[in-house]
């Protein structure tokens, strides 16, 4: 029984991540920050998963302009762990509502912002004032970070299933160049590393396909395997590893019109709510 709660709520986490939602007019003098509301309990044995589909239905919404899709993960340099978030616009969200403010460098350009990845590619990133001194860096200066998986809560077999297959990678090292420092407020912004989008979306598919390798050779012979293991290959399947959608509304648009046809297609288990 515990297994199995364990399974729901991981899939419930992952999912209210995935559709945490923030929407806004092109305007910008209409601005309202909406987040999906959970009407039921964790532990309820019948609640209702947020699918792909409707996340999918809210993008075809004729109210909407495009939407920012952002991913985060943790990112390593030396001892410290930093939120490593994409970015996949010059105007991106946090920049464009003044979260952030480049005091230093710059932000990305165009060419950075479709930036492809390849092994000897170095990443362009914009970090925060107080992990930029706190370290030492400098501007323009070239730092080598890891992307490590965390297999914990079952680091032991893990770890017997390394020492017996031999050289079993489990992280990555890329090369980071630093080209803007940033200010903000916020204490969760301030442990925050923005790079381009593409590069993320890399790193977390790594991430996520080697952690399918291990929990298959962990759990594969298990009955609740075939639930787990769908949770990845929905993930990889799909391509984006959202943890953040912004959705940019037509200029002309009104805001709680959006959020009604929004519900209806959410109903009856989620629905957004405008934060004022």
């Amino acid at each position: 029984m515990k297994k199995k709660h364990f399974i729901k709520i991981f899939t419930f986490m992952f999912l209210i991540i995935i559709f945490n939602i923030k929407a806004y007019a092109n305007s910008h003098q209409q601005v309202g920050k909406i987040f999906l509301s959970q009407k039921i309990d964790l532990f309820d044995d019948n609640f209702k998963e947020l699918s792909y589909e409707s996340f999918y239905k809210l993008t075809e919404l004729e109210d909407v302009e495009n939407v920012e899709t952002r991913t985060s993960m943790f990112i390593h340099f030396l001892s410290n762990k930093f939120n490593l978030t994409s970015v996949d616009r010059i105007n991106f969200y946090d920049l464009l509502k003044e979260n952030i403010i480049i005091s230093n460098g710059r932000q990305f350009n165009v060419s950075e912002i479709n930036f492809e990845y390849r092994d000897d590619s170095i990443v362009p990133i914009i970090v925060s004032n107080e992990m930029f001194v706190e370290n030492n860096w400098s501007l323009n200066e070239v730092l080598s970070f890891e992307n490590i998986v965390n297999f914990n809560p079952f680091s032991t077999f893990l770890k017997n299933y390394k020492e017996s297959n031999g050289n079993v990678i489990d992280k990555e090292s890329y090369q980071f160049q630093i080209i803007g420092i940033f200010d903000t407020t916020n204490q969760t912004l301030k442990n925050t590393i923005y790079a381009p989008d593409n590069f993320v979306k890399t790193a977390l598919e790594f991430l996520v396909i080697t952690e399918k390798d291990y929990y298959e050779c962990a759990f594969g012979h298990e009955i609740y395997w075939n639930d787990i293991k769908q949770d990845f290959e929905i993930t990889l399947e799909y391509g984006n590893y959202v943890t953040d959608s912004i959705f940019h509304l037509k200029s002309d648009v009104d805001i709680s019109s959006f959020v009604k046809e929004a519900n209806e297609i959410l109903a009856p288990n989620y629905e957004i709510i405008i934060m004022n």
